[in-house]
């Protein structure tokens, strides 16, 4: 009898742990699939669509470095530079030798005028690309921005 009450204890817990993980696995699921459609929509053009899918993902797991960066890139989209900025630097935060939001950041930095932080980098992208034309695209934007600087 002791036996079978222990079993039935493991069996329920083993039930219990089945549960949580179905509930994680369809979140993740779930997740997994809300991302994508804001990927679709980036690409149809959709930029306020991604980025009200983005926000709300960006919520629920604040430390995905892709969600972020993708919020970023929506962001930059819609011309909202200071919201993309601040997308990338969390980015480089987590994760410094994230290529492309440096190259964001660059370009972004161009934009608002910010030729310090933008000649900074680019010198990072320099350092961390391995592409041939994102290296001369890099040291281009570099040398013409010093020559503003002067």
């Amino acid at each position: 009898m002791k036996n079978i009450e222990k079993g039935d204890v493991n069996l329920m817990r083993i039930l219990k742990l089945i549960g949580i993980l179905s509930v994680v696995v369809t979140t993740l699921c779930f997740s997994a699939e809300k991302y994508e459609n804001a990927i679709e929509f980036i690409n149809q053009g959709k930029y306020k669509e991604a980025v009200s899918i983005l926000e709300k993902l960006s919520t629920e797991k604040p430390d995905s470095i892709e969600i972020k960066f993708m919020l970023g890139v929506a962001y930059v989209h819609l011309q909202e530079y200071i919201l993309a900025e601040s997308c990338f630097n969390d980015v480089v935060s987590k994760s410094p030798d994230y290529l492309l939001a440096h190259y964001y950041l660059a370009m972004i930095y161009e934009q608002r005028k910010m030729d310090i932080q933008a000649i900074n980098e680019w010198n990072k992208v320099v350092f961390l690309t391995k592409d041939k034309k994102l290296l001369e695209l890099a040291k281009k934007h570099i040398k013409q921005l010093e020559i503003i600087k002067r």
